[in-house]
């Protein structure tokens, strides 16, 4: 009988004893499906109860060291910013301690509970002006417990008047803090919450501002920043020195970057205590007249990539204290030149150099037979991009012409984008390795490529084995290459 119609169709059954007799059916049916419906309650509370009893052993860890396995979980899996790990709040759902809470309840209480989670934040939304968008950081901010806080708001001039005041309140925490400035107005109208913080940084360590553009910003000087006791780390960009004040004798490591080369040196000199680290990345017509500046503890000297004015600012920087020069790019030899001169000035050691490889081949090999090169062991030739032969020739010098490069222990080529000569990179470490007449051996090679090797040029057994060879001696060689899906390694120990 149909399961709806053996209810429905009643006008079948005329009789009142046939009616009577299904009324009697209905309700011992309704009595099984009780018995059933209780049978069941009492199986869940049973299967229930055996649940709750299962011991998981990662609950059976104290708090303390779930919380610690979670904070190294974090380091390894958040995206690093200036090798800072930092969570991004646009993507917390996926990879911040919201994923773990979301586990079981266990968790979800650690989580919450763990400040050194919600210390590291990179505020970067599609639409940062969105209210929710300031009410996760407050959020996020508030769990931090009274841990140092490391801050990145530098992803858009957007964020500024949003985000920053979600930030203020915790300024007592900054250690690290990073904003960007759009247009005049928007720095206008904040300033007076920006001077709120005015003596309330004590442990501020690294700060930078970002200006959206260059702009002639005319406003009363940013002094809020001054009184820093911590600060060492600073980067600016299109930010004179007349619009901001900051502690610049205590400064160990300095950014500039849109400044004129004139900006830039008014800044300098009033940094010649403590700076080790400078990275210039500025502009000028040469037509400046500039007075000598001399950094007596600066070790580290970045010139990036779209620095033009290496003449113009070697010819007034001395640094007798330097050991790593990193060149973002080299426009002509009179850039080499300038090089040469500007260390026979300072009388320093250079120990690692980093030259471009996107030049054109004879003016990084003009740069690296510079005497001024000469005394470095580690050199670095990243974004090579010349011809098979080329490189060939550049490895058939390093081998065999023993006044090239000579004190070099290691050579780092990555993001190579030129097929390599296998055959010519293994004689040249041969020759590097062996029978140097009291010069130092090789200890070091690392090669990455920006593409996938052809086939037709992988490493052929031969020169595989005359590689392994000079690794089994010690020599450190590290090959890899891009494929589809990221680095993959090509050959190592």
């Amino acid at each position: 009988m149909d399961p709806v119609n053996q209810y429905t169709d009643i006008e079948l059954l005329t009789s009142s004893s046939a009616l009577r007799a299904r009324l009697a059916e209905i309700g011992s049916e309704i009595e099984e499906l009780y018995t059933r419906i209780a049978y069941l309650k009492t199986a869940r509370i049973s299967v229930a109860n055996a649940l709750g009893a299962i011991v998981y052993p990662i609950l059976t860890l104290p708090v303390e060291l779930t919380a610690e396995i979670f904070a190294h979980y974090f380091n390894e899996v958040l995206s690093e910013v200036d090798g800072l790990p930092l969570c991004n709040l646009r993507t917390a759902r996926d990879d911040g301690p919201l994923i773990l809470s979301q586990v079981c309840r266990a968790w979800r209480t650690i989580a919450i509970n763990t400040p050194s989670l919600w210390c590291r934040v990179r505020a970067s939304f599609r639409d940062p002006g969105r209210p929710e968008c300031r009410k996760l950081l407050e959020s996020w901010l508030s769990r931090a417990g009274n841990r140092m806080l490391y801050i990145d708001l530098a992803t858009s001039p957007r964020h500024f008047t949003n985000l920053f005041p979600a930030v203020v309140p915790y300024s007592s925490q900054w250690r690290i803090l990073k904003f960007c400035i759009g247009c005049d107005d928007d720095w206008t109208s904040m300033s007076p919450l920006v001077d709120t913080v005015r003596g309330r940084i004590p442990l501020l360590h690294e700060f930078g501002v970002w200006l959206e553009r260059p702009s002639n910003l005319t406003t009363t000087p940013i002094t809020a920043f001054y009184d820093a006791p911590e600060l060492r780390k600073v980067t600016l960009q299109y930010l004179r020195s007349e619009i901001i004040a900051l502690p610049w004798a205590q400064l160990t490591h300095l950014t500039l970057y849109g400044q004129t080369v004139q900006e830039a040196f008014e800044i300098l000199r009033q940094t010649p205590e403590r700076l080790e680290e400078l990275s210039l990345d500025v502009y000028g017509d040469g037509s400046e007249s500039l007075n000598p500046v001399n950094l007596g503890h600066v070790h580290r000297l970045l010139l990036p990539n779209d620095f033009d004015y290496i003449p113009e600012t070697l010819s007034c920087i001395t640094l007798p204290k330097l050991r790593l020069l990193e060149i973002g790019q080299i426009f002509k030899e009179e850039d080499a030149d300038a090089l040469l001169t500007f260390a026979k000035r300072s009388h320093c050691t250079l120990e690692t150099v980093s030259v471009p490889g996107d030049a054109e081949q004879h003016l990084t090999m003009y740069t690296l037979e510079s005497e001024a090169i000469a005394t470095a062991s580690h050199v670095s030739v990243p974004d090579i991009d010349w011809s098979v032969a080329e490189l060939e020739q550049f490895f058939s010098w390093i081998g065999s012409d023993s006044a090239f490069l000579p004190n070099m222990r290691s050579l780092h080529l990555p993001r190579c984008e030129t097929e390599v000569p296998f055959a010519a990179l293994a004689d040249m470490l041969s020759s590097r390795s062996y029978n140097r007449a009291g010069q130092p051996r090789f200890e070091s090679f690392r090669l990455s490529q920006m593409y996938h090797q052809n086939p037709d040029h992988a490493i052929a057994p031969a020169i595989a084995e005359q590689l392994r060879a000079l690794m089994d001696d010690g020599l450190d060689i590290h090959i890899e290459s891009l494929n589809g899906m990221g680095y993959t390694e090509k050959f190592s120990r």
